[in-house]
């Protein structure tokens, strides 16, 4: 987590988090970090635990990024 808000807090560019199998970060973790981190805007998953993303989804991620460009995740 600190190397995320490190990254975070080097720019004012939005960051998008890309989960492996190395660095798979925890509903909690991605909640914190989107507290704690306002230019976080998005997560890519690369394992496809979808359920974890989405049961993390805090709401301020649902609108950091125009819909055309991307992709919604379960309700």
């Amino acid at each position: 987590m600190a190397h995320v808000r490190a990254v975070c807090e080097s720019t004012s560019l939005a960051v998008v988090l890309y989960s492996r199998a190395n660095a798979k970060y925890t509903p909690e973790t991605l909640v914190i970090l989107t507290d704690t981190c306002p230019n976080l805007i998005g997560f890519e998953d690369g394992v496809g635990d979808l359920e974890s993303i989405s049961t993390a989804r805090p709401a301020r991620l649902r609108d950091a990024v125009p819909k055309r460009n991307r992709a919604d995740f379960m309700p």
